[in-house]
């Protein structure tokens, strides 16, 4: 997949995206989870693996 872009998001990030995953990982529903890392950048680092498979 190639695009001129360097993001594979429909949009930029806003705050309310990282307010979101917050609320996410403090809320009962993600009581399970033990310990983990996100990365909140739509897609940018997960772009320049998609165009080294198509290539």
């Amino acid at each position: 997949m190639r695009t001129g872009r360097r993001w594979f998001g429909p949009r930029l990030g806003e705050p309310t995206d990282v307010t979101r995953l917050l609320l996410f990982v403090t809320s009962a529903e993600a009581s399970f989870i033990t310990g983990a890392e996100y990365v909140i950048d739509g897609g940018l680092l997960l772009g320049p693996a998609l165009q080294a498979e198509s290539a």
